[in-house]
């Protein structure tokens, strides 16, 4: 919970007297925040044959990556799907060689 605070006076003063009046009002607002941490982890992987299985014995790890950040929403719903995973990619390695 994040209490966010602003402050106001306000100076007033009467025709009859000169005497200054300030009036200063604090207005607190609890604001609700959800912080959510997102990863992304991606790679290329090089293999033989028909096996396209990351973890296979035949399959070699060319580039691996992974990204993160932290989301700040005011909603408890998540803004993303939690757990996706995308079935492999097949390329050609010439093809992949010429457009690296």
């Amino acid at each position: 919970v994040v209490v966010q605070e602003t402050t106001t006076s306000t100076t007033s003063r009467s025709k009859t007297n000169s005497n200054k009046k300030t009036t200063t009002c604090v207005v607190k607002t609890k604001v609700k925040q959800y912080h959510w941490n997102i990863e992304i982890e991606y790679g290329i992987y090089l293999y033989c044959g028909s096996e396209t299985l990351f973890s296979a014995l035949s399959s070699l790890p060319i580039m691996t990556n992974t990204i993160a950040c932290e989301l700040i929403t005011k909603t408890s719903e998540a803004p993303y799907v939690p757990s996706y995973e995308t079935n492999p990619m097949d390329v050609s390695l010439t093809w992949l060689l010429q457009n690296i």
